[in-house]
């Protein structure tokens, strides 16, 4: 209690102008402190140390973001992904789920089937975009997990994804990491993807809106090569969301990129940071 009482008074000091005290050293400064009269404190030195060179590093910031954002998707999923419970609609057991089957049991045979007599009369299956047959987060959820199992994966992924680029398009028009949590944390576990869950090919193509966003943003503060690359790695993006494919979708995300390209065109200067 002696050194406490001493770390307190010498760890503040007067503040002639407004007439109280403040406080002029930070938490970790203040904490080191403790091990000149407390010992046990001595021993957390090297976990302080580690803590404060953390909190220095913008990187180690956002992957705690991210991690924030990830476990908030595993708790939204955690009964499918403990109990196998997955919400469904109609839609699921009439067409996305048979689809997906049809597609696992082709790629367990290495083929790709092109019809399928068990859905419907007959069923072209890569004649419907809405299969997302070569969707490619969908053929690597079906490569690493079975056709139920993929159902749940798929989801928690298409989640992480919607947060993960809204985070970073938050962050590269100037707002701050709290706020690009918030962002990310209201587009990806909002009304839209969640009112949408069972929709699978609606969702896996909305969420590339963000990222594509992102790189047109990029491309207007970039120079020279950069700029192109930018520019094609959003057209790369926007093929992915076709590939998903919702027709609906796609031409919301070319009509409100187009918009906020114009939009950016008048209002920032082309190659300078915003």
């Amino acid at each position: 209690r002696r050194g406490l009482h001493e770390l307190n008074l010498s760890s503040i000091q007067a503040d002639p102008s407004r007439g109280r005290t403040r406080e002029r050293r930070s938490l970790f400064q203040t904490v080191a402190a403790w091990d000149r009269d407390i010992p046990r404190f001595a021993r957390m030195r090297p976990a302080l140390s580690c803590l404060e060179w953390v909190s220095s590093r913008g990187w180690a910031k956002d992957l705690a973001a991210l991690s924030f954002i990830l476990a908030c998707v595993l708790v939204f999923f955690k009964d499918a992904i403990l109990f196998g419970n997955v919400y469904w609609e109609p839609d699921t057991l009439t067409y996305y789920y048979p689809a997906t089957r049809q597609l696992d049991d082709a790629l367990a045979r290495g083929t790709l089937q092109l019809w399928t007599p068990y859905i419907f009369g007959g069923f072209f299956l890569y004649a419907d975009g809405e299969t997302g047959t070569f969707y490619i987060p969908k053929l690597l959820m079906l490569l690493l997990f079975s056709a139920e199992q993929e159902l749940v994966w798929l989801r928690v992924l298409r989640f992480f994804l919607a947060g993960l680029f809204t985070y970073y398009f938050a962050r590269q028009i100037n707002l701050s990491r709290y706020s690009a949590t918030l962002a990310a944390l209201v587009f990806s576990l909002g009304s839209f993807l969640v009112a949408k869950l069972h929709h699978s090919n609606l969702g896996n193509t909305a969420i590339w809106l963000p990222l594509i966003l992102l790189l047109v943003e990029k491309s207007f503060v970039s120079l020279g090569f950069r700029r192109y690359a930018y520019i094609a790695l959003g057209g790369l993006a926007l093929g992915m969301a076709s590939l998903a494919v919702h027709v609906q979708p796609v031409v919301l995300i070319i009509l409100t990129v187009g918009c906020y390209a114009l939009f950016r065109a008048f209002t920032v200067p082309t190659g300078r940071p915003s």
